[in-house]
């Protein structure tokens, strides 16, 4: 029988008919945002943009709390594990650009009987088995440097847990002064109420009022005083929210908070907007995302080429350690595996990378166009804000004047119980209203920190994740 072989000229053309039945086209997504950034911010101010940026209001305990928050809080500490993860992935991504060898041994005792004669045979066998693949089209490469991506952007998304951690502590800081400020307000107008009830009640015993008047005031005074108690139980629950913003039961708590909100610190340079794009880590892990997305498009155009793999082995066997090297075979081998038919699924993997990689294209443009809204939103709030509360303090003024001048008539008898009361009540309530205004403000001025997303630096427990890796280093 007559065995066919191939002329020289036909496996060369083998080889190039299937390399071209499996190119195809393929559109990696555009890395840059899909949208037009604007040159300038509508407001900026003059003072540098902090790095850390609670050191703008100059509290030592403040300072304190949101450093121990950064080293101890529990979702940071599960973010930077996940930070972990993507690194063990990354090294296991690239571990096929190296050889892989494996090495096995082996012992056997034979017992016999051969022509009435028992035998007894030990045998030792090793083998050492070598495999390779030659990364020709980078379908290793490309998905190493997919995963490579995937930790630089895992580093960002803990980058932009620790601003928002710090914005949580900062804002459930303020609260608390807020309330500890209110609550003295509040003290003070117990008093106050006390002392008038004492008065009208007074001028009931004399005749010169009815028992009306002494029960309104009564409710004033408890309605002020279930206020306290509102404010108190308020208090209770933010003090828990921050222990926990620590990383510690909300029984373990000792912080010793002012009582008083601090001035609002000079308005900070909002910089150009590409570079916010370029420092904020969401925007930041977007782009990688975009870019890993990709990565795994060219993976997937790859995975349609032919693959070509190395191996080699040696094996021994003998009955006695000593001989064991005495007697072995070696192999060497190359094998070309070219995918020719499976059913469109190599195509439809092309297809479905390149709606993921339009996927992270278009939600990079979100995430852009956010950070700018955000910007623009706390500049906004921070303006008018301003404005209310200059209009708040006039108010506020008008209406001590007035609660004066009315108190003063009716201890004279020209004016009715009713008016000073309202009078009184539009007082205390504006005094309340101005502290959750102030803190509005704060609250506002806060947002355009974690918005403008200054770096913060590693420390403790979170050093960098990337800088103890190959590649995408900062």
């Amino acid at each position: 029988m007559k065995l066919y072989r191939p002329a020289r000229y036909q496996l060369p053309l083998i080889f190039a008919l299937t390399m071209l039945s499996a190119c195809v086209g393929f559109h990696p997504a555009p890395e840059r945002a899909p949208v037009d950034l604007p040159e300038n911010f509508s407001i900026a101010g003059k003072q540098p943009n902090p790095v850390l940026w609670w050191h703008s209001f100059n509290d030592k305990e403040l300072n304190q709390l949101i450093k121990r928050a950064l080293r101890d809080n529990m979702d940071l500490k599960s973010v930077w594990e996940r930070t972990l993860e993507a690194r063990a992935v990354a090294k296991q991504a690239g571990a096929e650009l190296y050889p892989w060898l494996d090495i096995s041994g082996g012992a056997s005792h034979n017992t016999g009987r051969d022509q009435s004669k028992y035998f007894n045979q030990d045998t030792l066998s090793l083998e050492a088995m070598a495999s390779y693949e030659v990364d020709l089209w980078g379908r290793i490469r490309k998905r190493k440097e997919a995963a490579m991506l995937d930790l630089a952007a895992t580093e960002a998304d803990l980058d932009t847990a620790r601003i928002t951690i710090s914005s949580e502590v900062g804002l459930t800081y303020f609260q608390i002064q807020a309330i500890g400020q209110q609550l003295d307000i509040i003290a003070r107008q117990i008093k106050d109420n006390q002392t008038s009830l004492d008065i009208i009640s007074s001028m009931y015993e004399f005749g010169q009022t009815d028992i009306l008047d002494t029960l309104q005031q009564k409710q004033a005074l408890e309605s002020t005083r279930a206020q306290w108690i509102k404010k108190n139980m308020d208090m209770r629950v933010l003090r828990n929210q921050l222990a926990v913003l620590l990383g510690i039961p909300p029984q373990d708590l000792k912080v010793d908070i002012k009582k008083r909100l601090p001035p609002i610190p000079p308005l900070p340079d909002t910089g150009l907007p590409i570079k916010l794009i370029n420092r904020r880590p969401d925007c930041r892990s977007a782009f990688l995302r975009l870019r890993a997305a990709n990565a795994r498009l060219a993976q997937a155009v790859a995975e349609q080429y032919p693959r070509l793999s190395l191996t080699a082995s040696a094996e021994t066997d003998a009955s006695r350690v000593n001989d064991l090297f005495e007697n072995w075979i070696a192999t060497i081998a190359a094998n070309l595996l070219t995918p020719v038919f499976r059913g469109g699924s190599l195509e439809a993997e092309v297809e479905k990378r390149e709606a993921a990689a339009r996927q992270a294209l278009f939600h990079y443009g979100s995430v852009v166009l956010n950070a700018l809204r955000e910007v623009e939103d706390a500049l906004a709030k921070e303006a008018q804000q301003r404005r209310l509360l200059k209009n708040m303090e006039q108010r506020l003024q008008l209406s001590k004047s007035s609660l004066e001048q009315v108190k003063n008539q009716y201890e004279a008898g020209t004016v009715e119980f009713l008016r000073f009361l309202a009078t009184e009540l539009n007082k205390d309530s504006l005094e309340i209203k101005m502290i959750d205004e102030k803190l509005r403000l704060i609250e506002y001025r806060i947002a355009l920190y974690r918005a403008l997303a200054g770096h913060l630096p590693r420390t403790g427990i979170f050093p960098s994740a990337i800088d103890a890796t190959q590649g995408y280093k900062r």
